[in-house]
């Protein structure tokens, strides 16, 4: 039962992005790393249901990886067709805006070349703009690096489930990692936060969360992880403080989310969640272009009336969120669903 939960989450990262300068405590990494749990529990699912190859130990020399294969290339035309159409529909109207606003931000305030413009395309470079400045300078949808450590996700999950034992070893690697970032040994921001090799452990908690629900190795696993990250919060705390970008917040937002996702797990589907789910991806994509044309129109201006600015920017980005799911998603979601009964279908034969 996530829907709701994930409209509240992007919420709160719009909330971030408005409310910056009057923040010391930052909630939209709070957000964000849930996301990465949430992520790493819907993907468990999902291949669980619909690609369950990939969790199946090879019966003979030549049976494993012809179904692997296409399982995984199944599975990755699948989140593709996810991520992408909504993306390309707000990057569309970002151009389109940004060229009659000529909109004053860090984020374009580059002239956006074809280099640039296939970063954005790509996605998974966004991520990665602290080895390249002008990537953030030429960025259409400002939150849209996190999508790109997603899709990273994606693309290693298949090899992580198709030999199951380099699940935790994985994990234990990426938590090292992270640990260094929250005691200052790395940059914080990058490996404890944005790039792969500090988060992955965070997707992966979510994965053996869904796994904790039939699997009590799963399940002892999340337990050891969590008690590891707890002790690394105090280690911080003791060591240095939790001053440092991001560390505070990247340490609460996985302490406070495994429970919840834990707990909301265990609620049955409804509709009305569903529903309001379904604005939750726009609703995270196209907040700061809302936040930005008010701004060029002068709509709210004014510190005093921020909170005002703020509620109406995000319920406009809300109803922008529904707008994109129902005129662009919902019909590319029938065709994942046909296209998974297309493959589902060549598999058994």
């Amino acid at each position: 039962m996530f829907g709701s939960y994930r409209l509240l989450l992007a919420a709160v990262v719009a909330v971030s992005h408005m409310a910056r300068p009057m923040l010391d405590f930052n909630i939209g990494i709070t957000a964000v790393v849930q996301f990465y749990l949430i992520s790493g529990f819907v993907m468990a699912g999902l291949i669980e249901r619909h690609y369950s190859d990939l969790l199946r130990r090879p019966a003979g020399p030549a049976a494993p990886a012809s179904g692997r294969g296409r399982s995984a290339l199944h599975f990755y035309a699948d989140r593709g067709l996810r991520i992408y159409p909504q993306y390309l529909l707000f990057i569309g109207l970002t151009i389109l805006l940004h060229r009659h606003y000529q909109f004053e931000t860090i984020f374009l305030e580059r002239p956006l070349d074809a280099r640039l413009l296939l970063y954005n395309l790509l996605i998974i470079p966004l991520d990665f703009f602290m080895f390249d400045m002008t990537i953030q300078g030429g960025t259409l949808i400002p939150p849209a690096w996190s999508l790109g450590a997603e899709l990273q996700f994606y693309l290693l999950l298949p090899f992580v489930l198709a030999f199951g034992r380099s699940l935790l070893p994985l994990a234990g690697a990426s938590l090292v990692v992270f640990a260094l970032a929250m005691f200052e040994l790395l940059h914080p921001d990058w490996y404890g936060y944005r790039l792969l090799p500090g988060v992955l452990f965070i997707f992966l908690t979510g994965t053996l969360l869904y796994q904790a629900r039939t699997q009590r190795r799963a399940a002892i696993a999340v337990g050891v992880l969590y008690a590891l990250v707890l002790a690394i919060a105090a280690g911080a705390q003791a060591m240095h403080g939790l001053e440092a970008d991001t560390t505070a917040e990247c340490l609460s937002g996985y302490l406070l989310g495994v429970p919840i996702v834990f707990a909301l797990s265990r609620f049955t589907p409804r509709r009305w969640d569903d529903f309001l789910g379904f604005a939750s991806y726009g609703t995270f994509l196209v907040h700061n272009l809302v936040m930005y044309v008010m701004q060029a129109e002068q709509i709210i201006p004014g510190l005093a009336r921020r909170d005002a600015f703020m509620a109406v920017a995000i319920a406009i980005s809300i109803l922008l969120g529904f707008a994109g799911y129902f005129v662009v998603e919902r019909p590319v979601i029938a065709l994942r669903r046909r296209l998974r009964s297309q493959w589902a279908g060549a598999r058994t034969r």
